[in-house]
């Protein structure tokens, strides 16, 4: 069947030993049109736009981290029409502790900042969480598309689809 969507690890970026546009440019030869690939684009600032601009100009959609800041992913949603998909990983940082906030309320501000899809969670499996946090997750997400990740199988997607719907994306691999 193949994949329609390919979605690059948060934290490759842009490394010296693998510099993004060329990365880029290369898996785009070989990808048929209808892919969306995702490439990393962790970063802020003038580096974020710089980021967001190559994956724009070579037809990608820009996976962030939330390490690139709200603002950063507010300023790329609104000037670029590359699809923003965020990627909680570190999310515990920000979540856990006396002054952490809610994860219901992370995903309610990644989708005002313009995140086209984010992480609503982990859907059974060793780090599972609560079924009723995570409808509550998807609901602050509004109009942006969930998805989920880590031990993603057949079986556990047919039970996600049953318990939260067929508007989710689940990406499996690594």
């Amino acid at each position: 069947g193949g994949c329609d969507l390919i979605l690059e690890d948060p934290f490759l970026a842009d490394q010296s030993w693998c510099a993004m546009k060329t990365r880029v440019s290369r898996v785009r030869q070989v990808l048929p049109a209808r892919v969306l690939y995702i490439v990393a684009g962790t970063s802020n600032g003038a580096e974020g736009w710089k980021r967001a601009r190559i994956a724009q100009d070579a037809g990608c959609g820009l996976g962030v981290s939330l390490w690139s800041s709200l603002g950063t992913l507010q300023d790329i949603a609104r000037h670029t029409e590359c699809p923003l998909f965020l990627h909680a990983g570190g999310e515990h940082v920000w979540t856990t502790g006396p002054f952490g906030m809610s994860p219901t309320v992370l995903r309610m501000l990644a989708h005002y900042a313009g995140c086209d899809s984010i992480p609503a969670g982990m859907f059974g499996g060793v780090y599972g969480e609560p079924l009723g946090e995570l409808r509550d997750r998807i609901a602050a997400m509004r109009t942006s598309l969930p998805s989920f990740t880590g031990e993603m199988t057949p079986e556990r997607a047919s039970a996600l689809a049953a318990q939260l719907g067929p508007d989710v994306l689940l990406l499996g691999g690594s």
